[in-house]
C-alpha cells in the first residue's frame, strides 16, 4: 500500500521495483505539459511517467487523485523507418534528454497553434530518445485502429502479455494493471496511437518525427485507456517523482 512519508510525499511498499521512489501529492487541476513540468520541478522532482502513474494508482487503490486522468513525461514519437510508421516510447527522467521535459513550452505552442510538433529526426535530443527506445525494445508499428485487449486470463492476460502495453508500462507491471482493470469492472484495456495515415498527414517522413505523449486514462469517461496521442496542450493531473536519495533538480 501507499504510505505517507512526510507531507506531501508518499512511497510504495507493495510493488517490486518502485520501493526507491518518492511521490508528491497530485495537482488539484488538470494542467497542460508546461504547467505539469513546473508543478513537479517546484517540488524538486520530475513529472511522473506513465509507468509510475499506474504504479501509484495500483498501490493507492485509486485514491489520492490517482484515478483521475494523468499527465506524464512519457513521450510517444511517431517515426518513419524504411517506409513504415512506428511509435517509439521514451520517458527518461533526465530533463536534458527528454524533449517533453527540456522544451515543454515549445511543444505546447506548436500543438496549440498547429496541432503538430514535427521535429527533425537528426536533432540530438530526438536521436537519443529514439536510440534508447530501440535498445529498450520500446518501438512498435503505429496502430491502424484502437488496440483492445482482454484483461482476463490466467496466469497471463492478453493485456498483460502484449508487447505494446509492455513497451508503454514495462513487462513487470502490465499484469498488475490488467488485474486492477478487472477489479474495476473493465473486461478490456485499450491503447491509442496515431495511425500511419495520420502520421503521414502530420508530415512524418524518414527525416522528421511527431512528438506526442502518453496520457493515462482514469475511471471517469476515459475507461483507463493508454493514450499515446496526447498533445502538449492537453491536460492531466500532475505528480512529481524522484529517487528517495535524490536531491532532484537541485543537482
Amino acid at each position: 500500500m501507499v504510505k505517507l512519508v512526510s507531507r506531501p510525499e508518499y512511497s510504495i511498499d507493495n510493488l517490486p521495483g518502485f520501493e526507491n521512489l518518492r511521490f508528491t501529492e497530485s495537482s488539484t487541476v488538470y494542467p497542460s505539459l508546461p504547467a505539469s513540468v513546473k508543478y513537479a520541478t517546484e517540488r524538486d522532482d520530475i513529472l511522473q511517467s506513465a509507468r509510475e502513474a499506474w504504479a501509484f494508482r495500483i498501490s493507492s487503490s485509486g485514491t489520492l487523485n490517482s484515478d483521475k486522468y494523468q499527465s506524464t513525461r512519457t513521450a510517444a514519437l511517431g517515426v518513419k523507418i524504411d517506409g513504415t510508421h512506428y511509435i517509439a516510447i521514451d520517458d527518461s527522467d533526465d530533463p536534458a534528454a527528454n524533449i517533453l521535459l527540456a522544451r515543454p513550452q515549445e511543444g505546447y505552442d506548436a500543438h496549440r497553434k498547429n496541432g503538430r510538433w514535427v521535429l527533425p529526426k537528426s536533432e540530438p535530443i530526438i536521436t537519443g530518445m529514439l536510440d534508447r527506445a530501440q535498445h529498450a525494445g520500446r518501438v512498435f508499428p503505429a496502430l491502424e485502429q484502437t488496440l483492445k485487449l482482454s484483461t482476463k486470463g490466467t496466469p497471463a492476460s492478453a493485456y498483460g502479455a502484449h508487447p505494446i502495453t509492455q513497451a508503454l508500462l514495462g513487462e513487470d507491471l502490465t499484469e498488475s494493471v490488467a488485474a486492477y482493470l478487472r477489479d474495476h469492472g473493465r473486461e478490456y484495456g485499450r491503447v491509442w496511437t496515431l495511425s500511419p495515415t495520420q502520421l503521414d498527414e502530420l508530415g512524418v517522413d524518414n527525416d522528421h518525427v511527431e512528438v506526442r505523449r502518453v496520457g493515462v486514462g482514469g475511471f471517469v469517461n476515459f475507461s483507463y485507456d493508454l493514450d499515446a496521442v496526447d498533445r502538449c496542450n492537453d491536460g492531466g493531473r500532475a505528480r512529481g517523482v524522484a529517487r528517495k536519495n535524490s536531491i532532484g533538480n537541485k543537482s
